[in-house]
C-alpha cells in the first residue's frame, strides 16, 4: 500500500505505476496491471480527487481491457471516466463528447455492438450540435466515425446522411 502526503507526490506516483502497469498488460498480466491501476485510482482520490488523474486512470484501466479484447471490463471503466467527466465539466461539455467517443469507438470494434455505436454517435452529434458545435474537430471525428460504423452495419443511407454532415460541419 502506498500513500501520498500532497498532490505532486500523488502525480509522480500515478505515473510510475501506471508506467508498471501497462508493462504488465503487455505481458497480459493484466489481473496484476488492474490491481496497480486500481491503487492508482485509491492514491488519487486519497489525495484530494484531482478528477483530471483519475479520468485519466480510467482511460488507462478501458484502454488495457480493449487491447485485450475484454470489452465489458473496457466499458465499465469507459463508463466511469465518462461519469466523472460529466461530474466535473457538465453533461454538454465537448470533453463528455471526447470520452462518448471513446466509448462508441469500443462499441464499433464488436460486431453484435454496431447499432449501440451508431446510437452513441448519433447522440453525440446532436449534443455538439445543440451546444453550437465549437468543437468542430470532434464533430467531424463523429461524424466520419458514424458513416464508417453505418457502412460496416450495411446502412448505406445512414453513412451517406453522416458524409453530408461532416463535408458540411
Amino acid at each position: 500500500r502506498t500513500e501520498c502526503t500532497d498532490a505532486k507526490q500523488s502525480k509522480t506516483l500515478v505515473a510510475h505505476l501506471t508506467a508498471l502497469a501497462h508493462l504488465l498488460g503487455r505481458a497480459n498480466k493484466t489481473q496484476q496491471a488492474e490491481s496497480l491501476m486500481l491503487e492508482c485510482l485509491q492514491t488519487v482520490s486519497s489525495a484530494g480527487g484531482d478528477f483530471t488523474l483519475q479520468g485519466s486512470v480510467l482511460a488507462n484501466l478501458s484502454e488495457m481491457y480493449t487491447a485485450t479484447q475484454q470489452w465489458d471490463k473496457a466499458e465499465q471503466y469507459l463508463e466511469q471516466e465518462k461519469q466523472l467527466v460529466e461530474k466535473y465539466y457538465g453533461v454538454g461539455n465537448p470533453m463528455v463528447a471526447r470520452t462518448s467517443l471513446r466509448l462508441a469507438q469500443l462499441y464499433a470494434q464488436q460486431p453484435d455492438q454496431l447499432f449501440k455505436a451508431i446510437q452513441t454517435l448519433e447522440a453525440i452529434g446532436a449534443l455538439l450540435e445543440s451546444t453550437g458545435a465549437q468543437d468542430t474537430r470532434t464533430l467531424v471525428t463523429v461524424y466520419t466515425k458514424l458513416g464508417e460504423v453505418a457502412r460496416k452495419a450495411g446502412d448505406t443511407a445512414k453513412a451517406e446522411e453522416a458524409d453530408t454532415k461532416r463535408d458540411n460541419t
